[in-house]
């Protein structure tokens, strides 16, 4: 069941990066964008992409 929460990261230039959260209820609302939101963004797409191919 689809709850309508979704979850996005944004790059907004030279290694920096923001992240925005929204539901059916809540606007989204962009967090400042960092070096870290971008380390962290770049983390997950690895994980994401390992997991796919059954590796992690």
């Amino acid at each position: 069941m689809f709850n309508g929460k979704a979850f996005c990261f944004i790059e907004t230039g030279w290694e920096e990066a923001t992240y925005i959260w929204f539901d059916y209820f809540t606007p989204p609302q962009p967090v400042m964008p960092s070096k870290f939101v971008h380390f962290v963004k770049i983390a997950y797409n690895k994980a994401y992409w390992l997991t796919a191919r059954g590796l992690l």
